[in-house]
């Protein structure tokens, strides 16, 4: 009940704003159903620079890059998701992760999980969402981290909007 109570403030307020900003193409097309004075204001970082950073490492030898490139795919892939490009966002977030494998850092696999995690919840695909949400919590072992507690908390987020509330707040 309280849940539906935010809900239907957050939805009075965006109805009553002179003006909304909002900074990816899915939340534009959501808000402006009910502000038609609302705008889209994209990151101020250029996806190209990534680009080339990611072609002029291709030309040199991997064992001097992948770490570098396993960073930039993970920035871009971040990028694309909060921009709502969510195919090339997937492509990046999956390279970033098969890097991390090759590098053996457990934290940027982790990381590289909660970002396709994201990816797919964003798209209400809860199910894809909570597999890879597992996925991270398996590269992590038994560390708690500031990346467990973002998996976990975005678990308790698809478990409420899916209306199983004990199990959110298991979470």
């Amino acid at each position: 009940l309280a849940l539906r109570r935010v809900e239907w403030q957050a939805l009075r307020l965006l109805q009553k704003a002179d003006v909304v900003f909002v900074s990816s193409g899915p939340l534009y097309e959501t808000k402006r159903l009910f502000n038609p004075r609302t705008f889209l204001v994209t990151h101020g970082v250029d996806i190209e620079h990534f680009r080339k950073a990611l072609r002029s490492a291709a030309l040199l030898p991997p064992e001097e890059t992948t770490a570098r490139s396993q960073q930039i795919h993970a920035s871009l892939g971040q990028l694309l998701t909060s921009t709502g490009q969510y195919e090339p966002a997937l492509e990046h977030l999956r390279e970033a992760l098969a890097l991390a494998n090759i590098l053996e850092d457990r934290d940027a696999q982790a990381r590289a999980c909660r970002w396709i995690a994201y990816v797919y919840e964003f798209r209400s695909e809860f199910m894809l969402a909570l597999d890879w949400i597992g996925r991270g919590l398996e590269a992590l072992g038994e560390r708690e981290t500031a990346v467990t507690a973002e998996l976990l908390a975005i678990t308790g987020l698809i478990n409420t909007r899916q209306g199983d509330y004990d199990r959110a707040l298991e979470q």
